[in-house]
């Protein structure tokens, strides 16, 4: 863990063929205080530029998968064998149709082993395939999520935990985390995500300010400045979940031991998190009572 300031960015990613709903919440964590800078929506190319024209040690903790089931790939993409690799499968937009078409065929209900470990830990975790295709499309999130770290690997970046980032004081790194795992790893499992009706929406509104006003005191990250962006957290659950995704990489940076963490390279289950990549969320039972 570094003793200076570190760059912090969480980010609530859309995949959305309308690219209007990526929220980036963005600040710096000295010791245990992150102090939020900005909490805004921006564009998926808006996003990569900004992370490509950091060169200060950062994280960026992202809430999209950073692999596939390797099943998958095995069967779809047999030469795609890990990192580089499986992100190469959606280098461009063009490549679009031929994924859909491969992920629909295989089947949805196919998971990483970073998704099955982590619905068995915690209770509720809700943690889906990145070939779901239902209750919620998750297709165009994986693919487009990918395409962008395609990208970025390319302009130098770390990325967890198919490289060692074991000095963050030099490295700018990317991780996969889902902030709403965070939460119920937290205890802090309140509905809280848009509803349709007035009765459901005034619910989900006060339960974000719960969320916020707890936060801190569960993760142990102290949460500066936020009182300026509170109306966008309570307006907007994908401002609250890039609030969220920037504390989880903030606790990470503090104590990665807490987290759930893929197997050691001894282990068996190694090889599938080269091509599968591996979900960021702190472990229950490792937290502080």
């Amino acid at each position: 863990m570094s003793d200076t300031a570190t760059k912090i960015i969480g980010v609530d990613f859309s995949g959305a063929v309308t690219n209007q709903n990526t929220w980036v919440c963005e600040g710096m964590l000295h010791g245990e205080t992150l102090c939020v800078e900005s909490c805004l929506p921006i564009t998926r190319e808006d996003l990569a530029g900004k992370l490509a024209g950091m060169r200060e040690p950062m994280i960026a903790a992202m809430d999209f998968p950073f692999g596939l089931p390797i099943d998958f790939v095995n069967k779809t993409y047999p030469s795609k064998s890990k990192g580089l690799g499986v992100w190469s499968i959606s280098r461009d937009d063009s490549l679009w149709k031929d994924f859909e078409k491969f992920a629909r065929e295989f089947n949805g209900n196919r998971f990483r082993l970073c998704d099955e470990t982590l619905n068995k830990k915690i209770k509720s975790a809700g943690v889906k395939s990145p070939l779901a295709t239902s209750p919620r499309n998750m297709l165009p999130m994986t693919f487009r999520g990918m395409q962008m770290l395609h990208w970025l690997k390319r302009k130098g970046f770390n990325i967890l935990p198919f490289d060692d980032c074991s000095s963050i004081n030099s490295e700018r790194i990317l991780m996969e985390v889902m902030p709403g795992a965070t939460l119920r790893a937290l205890k802090l499992n309140l509905p809280y995500k848009a509803v349709k009706t007035e009765k459901s929406a005034r619910n989900s509104r006060k339960n974000r300010a719960e969320i916020l006003f707890r936060l801190p005191n569960k993760s142990r990250i102290r949460v500066h400045n936020i009182e300026q962006f509170r109306p966008y957290a309570l307006n907007f659950d994908d401002c609250l979940d890039a609030i969220v995704a920037a504390v989880t990489a903030a606790m990470w940076l503090k104590s990665p031991k807490q987290f759930i963490l893929p197997p050691r390279e001894d282990d068996p289950k190694f090889r599938r998190i080269k091509s599968e990549g591996w979900l960021y969320v702190p472990d229950p039972t490792k937290l502080p009572a």
